[in-house]
């Protein structure tokens, strides 16, 4: 057991170099052009979804979150909230980074999320014609302060907050494949063309960075496969559900948007080879 509780340490303070140097550079393209995104995606109109995927795969600080405050204030449409909620890579891309991950994968997974997001944000738009705003031109927004070293810091908590994550499962994996064994581990979670897709979902909806991280380090020990980790990686929209949830004042209409994005991950999930 010490040896499990010494190799998760040594794996995580590997890691934290690789995090620390990803999220800096989210940070400064965050503050470079924030504000562009977020004028971009509020002036769309009926391109929303493909504004809105395309935005969302871009790494950046709470966009989903932003665009829940966007659809609560009828800035933007049901299909492009949808589109950035299936799109935003929350936690994904600095964890595959940190791991060293193939390029061509980290590609592949992105594209998936954003084809499917337009997809999905477009057709969702199509469907609810009503509920596409009239372009914004003009909008004040502030996003992440990057006055001072306030991007370091910022890089810093997040570095801090991911590694405890990391810490905690790659802690809680390591000890469940010590003493029932990975093949088991992984039969449970695979094997069931159903239930992988569905329990991944669910862990995507887990509205903070918890849920991408351990989608994300499951695919990348080999404990899940494509399909399941498409799944939670296409549900795990970060704190924009929980924010659509506290601002907007139809809590139907919240529930049917997560419920949509959760059957849309969960069935790419299933229909997704191996």
């Amino acid at each position: 057991m010490i040896e499990v509780i010494l190799d998760t340490i040594i794996d995580i303070f590997k890691l934290l170099p690789f995090l620390f140097v990803t999220y800096l550079i989210i940070g400064w393209l965050e503050c470079k052009a924030g504000q562009k995104w977020w004028q971009a995606i509020t002036s769309a109109g009926r391109k929303g979804p493909v504004i809105g995927g395309a935005l969302g795969v871009i790494p950046q600080c709470g966009f989903s979150a932003i665009s829940s405050q966007f659809y609560s204030a009828e800035l933007i449409s049901m299909g492009t909230l949808i589109a950035v909620y299936l799109s935003t890579s929350d936690e994904m891309l600095p964890i595959m980074i940190s791991y060293h991950a193939p390029i061509t994968l980290i590609l592949e997974i992105l594209a998936i999320k954003l084809v499917v997001g337009i997809a999905a944000g477009l057709v969702i738009d199509l469907v609810m014609r009503k509920s596409i705003p009239e372009p914004v031109e003009e909008i004040e927004f502030e996003g992440c302060g990057c006055g001072g070293g306030s991007i370091i810091l910022t890089a810093l908590v997040y570095t801090g907050q991911i590694a405890f994550f990391l810490l905690i499962f790659t802690f809680g994996l390591n000890t469940i494949v010590h003493f029932i064994g990975q093949d088991t581990m992984t039969s449970l979670l695979v094997d069931s063309k159903f239930l992988g897709p569905v329990v991944a979902g669910i862990i995507g909806l887990i509205p903070n960075c918890a849920g991408s991280v351990l989608i994300t380090e499951l695919y990348l020990e080999h404990v899940i496969n494509m399909g399941t980790m498409l799944s939670g990686l296409l549900c795990a929209a970060g704190v924009g559900p929980l924010m659509l949830f506290r601002i907007n004042a139809d809590k139907k209409e919240t529930i049917l948007i997560i419920s949509v994005l959760f059957v849309i991950g969960v069935g790419v999930g299933m229909i997704c080879p191996l």
